[in-house]
């Protein structure tokens, strides 16, 4: 039986402006959407769907939570190619439980990993900001990009619009011998916040469409951050405890959607803070290290006959895929060299994988290719 469509082609279709990858799924009329829509729909239309669950997923407002199911839709079109994979099967089944000639071989469990709450608050923030200045600023002489100096709490809209048209009025039309070094800029000071606006010419002679954007660029995100703890922790949490494994091997998914994190966090998460990040490109490179036991997989004195047994592998998608982006997501693979059991090889095929060759005292790691990748 074939699912419903998750999308249709909206009536009318919307210019713009959207408040988000979900909202643009649901009403743009571009080339690029109606290809999206038509490949999530062709994936969906043979998902094991219990419920409902997924479908209800996807058809949401918030872009994390669609991102989500995005990522367990792909990863059950991936998995579909060699085995079936059946959905949140019971109460204790990962998200996927795979199956071959009506044998269980396998189970995967989708981890979807966002920017830190607070950069991803932020984010958020300064997303809506640049959607209001937008909405109700339009690019006639100039374009912009702001920066925020100092913020307390949200801006009076409708007076920081009125002072932005003000300034680009004062400004007047762009000199001839404009540069880059001259660009204008201005400073909107107030107690709740001090945003630094520089201004860009808009050199085109036609008129503003009523979606063409004023903002060219939006603010920085800035902090402190932990990508490689936040990483292990939340791999760790995914270790398979809580699941029944039916003594078969388990993976974790990984969607890599923070674009903050790159493979040198995931090998020190995965491996130990001691690994040399190694340059996926170049195959001959080799690291090798001593254990200091505060990887997801590794040596420790708690752990003297290794970490996260249950784990075989985990498998990381790079990073913040869409689905109409023009290439699929490179897929790398991360053997636990301790694993009660080892992953099948003809399941989910990355591009690269991660040798490991590993005792108490150590480790040596090198990226190997695949036949597939």
């Amino acid at each position: 039986m074939t699912n419903p469509p998750v999308f249709f082609e909206p009536e009318p279709p919307s210019d713009g402006p959207y408040r988000g990858w979900a909202d643009w799924y649901r009403r743009s009329g571009t080339a690029d959407s109606r290809s999206a829509r038509e490949t999530l729909n062709g994936w969906y239309a043979n998902f094991p769907d219990r419920d409902g669950m997924l479908l209800s997923r996807l058809r949401l407002n918030e872009d994390s939570e669609v991102a989500q199911a995005w990522d367990e839709l792909y990863i059950h079109h991936l998995l579909s190619r060699s085995c079936e994979a059946r959905y949140e099967e019971d109460e204790t089944s990962p998200d996927f439980r795979l199956y071959q000639s009506a044998e269980y071989v396998a189970g995967i469990e989708v981890l979807t990993l966002f920017p830190e709450e607070k950069l991803s608050s932020e984010d958020s923030r300064n997303r809506r900001l640049v959607d209001e200045i937008n909405r109700r600023v339009r690019p006639s002489f100039w374009y912009l990009t702001f920066h925020i100096r100092r913020w307390s709490s949200q801006p009076r809209m409708k007076h920081l619009a009125k002072w932005i048209q003000s300034t680009i009025d004062s400004i007047g039309a762009p000199p001839s011998d404009w540069n880059r070094n001259k660009s204008p800029s201005a400073t909107y000071s107030f107690p709740e916040v001090e945003l630094c606006f520089t201004f860009f010419p808009r050199l085109r002679t036609t008129d503003p469409k009523p979606s063409e954007p004023v903002v060219l660029a939006g603010p920085w995100l800035g902090g402190f951050i932990q990508p490689t703890k936040r990483i292990r922790d939340r791999i760790s949490k995914k270790s398979g405890g809580k699941y029944q494994h039916h003594n078969r091997p388990f993976a974790v998914a990984v969607s890599l959607r923070d674009l903050l994190c790159d493979i040198e966090e995931v090998v020190s998460a995965v491996y130990d803070d001691a690994a040399v990040p190694l340059d996926v490109v170049n195959q001959t490179d080799e690291s090798h290290a001593a254990w200091t036991g505060n990887g997801v997989f590794g040596i420790s004195k708690a752990y003297p006959e290794g970490k996260n047994r249950r784990l075989s592998c985990i498998f990381v998608l790079m990073r913040g895929w869409t689905p109409n982006a023009d290439e699929p997501p490179r897929i790398l693979r991360f053997d636990n060299p301790w694993a009660e059991r080892p992953f099948p090889e003809d399941i989910l095929i990355p591009e690269h994988r991660l040798a490991v060759n590993a005792n108490k005292a150590g480790f040596q790691m090198m990226w190997e290719s695949t036949a597939e990748g």
